[in-house]
Parts: structure tokens; sequence; C-alpha cells
């Protein structure tokens, strides 16, 4: 059996084989949604039936997809940062995401190091610290990229990291992937709801809120661990996707 050659993703530039990037964990392969046909790499029309597919991939005024000599300088960094703030514990905040205490990440395990991170740029956010968050959100992502294989609760985390650091379509990416992986997965809805608003796009807002509606009952019995461990995130969400949705029908 020939061996699958490895094509470059349309992301984070690196080598991948596979259906997803194991650098940055984007969906590489998908089928189209019109005729079923297998897609390639970055397809933005189905070559059998010509549906348009994907989004086109733009860069960000932020360009943080760094190399592996940056990514060891991106950690010494952080080891200064944190033995230089070392007493300073934050207070949690109200979307769910703990703040955190700077601590030696250095003997964590790749998936807690990547969670510690996550949630100290989800803090700094909602503190209003944008220094903060310019200096760890490239650090958070890529714990997450070499974190291997990526379950929906890390997808969505990356996600969110994207959304934060305006790498939109890495954002929806991710969206894209989540609904690849787990189809009707709730955190697609909110990623692709996170990132219109955040550029301003009330159509898509609205049809995030209105696939999230649709989907939340029947998701929500799924009992799936990741929501409980977002529940204020999702009930935050649906609030504002349920009061959209009516002043539209309104």
């Amino acid at each position: 059996m020939d061996q699958e050659q490895p094509t470059t993703c349309p992301a984070c530039g690196n080598p991948a084989t596979g259906k997803f990037c194991s650098s940055c964990g984007v969906i590489l392969h998908a089928s189209c949604p019109s005729c079923g046909a297998q897609l390639g790499v970055g397809s933005k029309f189905c070559h059998e039936c010509g549906n348009a597919i994907a989004r086109s991939f733009s860069q960000s005024r932020k360009p943080w997809i760094v190399g592996g000599a940056v990514v060891a300088v991106i950690a010494l960094a952080a080891v200064v940062w944190y033995n230089a703030t070392r007493d300073r514990i934050n207070a949690p905040n109200p979307t769910g995401f703990s703040a955190v205490a700077s601590t030696d990440i250095s003997q964590m395990s790749p998936r807690e190091q990547s969670d510690r991170l996550f949630n100290r740029v989800m803090a700094a956010q909602e503190r209003g610290d944008q220094s903060e968050v310019d200096f760890f959100v490239p650090m958070a992502i890529q714990a997450y990229g070499l974190m291997g294989e990526l379950d929906s609760d890390a997808r969505y985390h990356l996600g969110l990291l994207h959304t934060v650091g305006e790498l939109y379509e890495l954002a929806l990416l991710q969206a894209d992937s989540l609904d690849v992986q787990s189809p009707g997965h709730l955190f697609a809805a909110m990623l692709r709801g996170s990132v219109a608003s955040a550029r301003g796009e009330t159509t898509d807002l609205r049809a995030a809120h209105q696939s999230f509606l649709d989907l939340y009952d029947r998701e929500l019995a799924t009992g799936k661990p990741e929501y409980g461990e977002h529940t204020t995130s999702i009930s935050i969400f649906l609030a504002e996707a349920r009061s959209n949705v009516t002043r539209q029908k309104n």
C-alpha cells in the first residue's frame, strides 16, 4: 500500500498528512457537502461539482505562527515572565475561565501547559490587559499545536485563542474541523459566533446563534464532558442566542 505523501498545511505551512494537521490541528481533507467528492488541502471549490467549500485563508495583522527556534525563545520568555510575576494571582471572572497564578509550567504535561496558558489569556482578556494577552497568545497557540491530535475541548480552546489573537480564519477552520470531528458540536457554533461578534458581522452572528439553538437540546443530552467544563460559557452564549433570534423575529 502506497504511503500517503505529505502536503503543506494551508494554515501553518508545515508538512502534514492525514485528515488533520499535526502542527496546528486544522482539517486537511473533507468531503464536498453537495456531491460527496473527496477534497484536497485548502480546497475552496469542489473539483467535481464546483460547489463553494471553504473560506479563503487570509493573513491577520498579527502573524503569530512561528517556527521551532522561535518557540524556544518564547518558552524562555515565559519562564522569565512567570518568575517575575510569581506572586500575582488573578480573581475568577464571569466567563468561567479561571485566572491562574504565575507558576513554573515546565513540569506540567503538554495538555496542562496548554490549558494553563489558555486560562491565563482568557483571564487577561476579561481584565482588559492587552499587553498580557499579546504576550501569551502566541505561546498558548504553539502549546496546543505541539499536543498532536486535539480533542473537541482542546480544539475549542485553540479556536478561541485564534479569535482573541485576531486570527479569524484559523478560528473558523477550527470550527470546520470540529464539525468533521464531532458533527453538531455546540463549540463549532460558538466559535463561529465569537468570530462574527469580533468582526461585527451581524448576519453570520445570527446564523451561528440559530445553529446553536437548533442543536442545543440534542447536544446537551449527549452529556459530553466538555459541556460540563464550559457550563458558564454555554449559558452565556445560549442567553445571547435566544435574545438575538427573538429580537430578529419581532
